[in-house]
């Protein structure tokens, strides 16, 4: 019989990938779904904030903290932080290429995240290389269980982080960058300089994903850059995206929560399955992305906007106009 305990690890651990996936993903959806911008090279900002965090938990926030304003400060700290380099990065990664094409931007910024996850491997000084380095800060040590107050608090972070995001595309800003999407050439036609939007977007992209990579490096308490990184943050969150509807956070984050039961599931019962299938490798990552990929397909089949569809923003004005609209069809 499961206990109780093993129960509530296994939904805390839901919780948590959950998160994690679904901020990579909004930040990828705020790119590529709101945007038009296909960045293939998504892993490069999120490790950029892997290494900002782990490399001040191991200098200058190091220690076990016993005061709970200290832990979450040192939290927040090591996440605005990273999500200025996060936002340096996503700008400069885009800055020597944004005026290319789709498929040649797409190339070029998987060839950067590529480059950059590879000098990270192989660059002992930098994160610990084929090693690995440990988060020597215990930011979560005064809660009598540490691993309920870093979910609950991991929880509070995503959704204000979810509701800026909301605010941001609901805005002219979101409405600017579908414009963007649909017809450059219109946006610029109507005076938008679709260059800067789209640098803008890919920093604050990066900013968020940088952030993921904070809550990825106190989760996993130690860091190691591999070069299948790209595989986990690179294109799982584009099939998410994909998946839950491009251009709608609500179904990346749907989507990203399906992603982590079958992952968590799978993990939990990776000894049953090898030795039912009598397979001589890890179950977890190939079958994680044979059922999701199944599911992609069928999705894809049936409803090829996804699970939840991309909503028209509605603005005050849009609005008294359907009112008035329905109005008169009730008359």
């Amino acid at each position: 019989m499961i206990a109780y305990s093993q129960i509530v690890s296994v939904i805390l651990g839901l919780a948590d990938w959950t998160i994690l996936y679904a901020l990579v993903s909004i930040s990828l959806n705020l790119e590529a779904g709101f945007a038009g911008i296909p960045n293939f090279g998504r892993v490069l900002t999120f490790l950029v904030g892997l290494v900002v965090t782990t490399n001040l938990a191991d200098t200058v926030f190091n220690g076990t903290y016993t005061n709970p304003l200290a832990g979450i400060g040192v939290l927040l700290a090591c996440a605005v932080l990273s999500a200025i380099a996060g936002f340096a990065a996503g700008v400069l990664s885009g800055l020597p290429a944004i005026r290319l094409r789709e498929d040649y931007l797409a190339i070029f910024l998987l060839c950067v995240a590529e480059a950059f996850v590879w000098f990270a491997y192989n660059n002992q000084a930098l994160i610990g290389g084929v090693y690995g380095k440990p988060v020597d800060a215990y930011i979560f040590s005064w809660a009598p269980d540490p691993y309920l107050a870093q979910t609950i608090t991991y929880i509070v972070l995503f959704i204000g982080l979810y509701y800026l995001v909301h605010r941001l595309v609901s805005s002219p800003f979101g409405r600017i960058l579908r414009a963007i999407r649909e017809n450059e050439l219109v946006a610029e036609v109507f005076g938008r300089n679709v260059t800067k939007m789209k640098l803008i977007v890919m920093g604050i992209g990066g900013a968020l994903s940088a952030v993921a990579g904070t809550l990825y490096a106190f989760f996993m308490k130690y860091v190691v850059v591999v070069p299948t990184m790209r595989v986990e943050w690179t294109f799982v969150p584009w099939l998410i995206i994909v998946l839950g509807g491009l251009g709608n956070n609500l179904g990346a984050v749907i989507a990203s929560a399906l992603y982590a039961i079958l992952y968590v599931v799978i993990r939990a019962y990776e000894d049953v399955i090898t030795a039912a299938l009598h397979i001589p490798f890890d179950p977890v990552y190939l079958f994680g992305y044979v059922f999701f990929g199944i599911l992609l397909i069928v999705v894809s089949l049936y409803r090829p906007e996804g699970i939840l569809p991309e909503k028209p923003i509605l603005t005050k004005p849009i609005r008294e106009l359907l009112r008035r609209a329905r109005q008169r069809q009730k008359k």
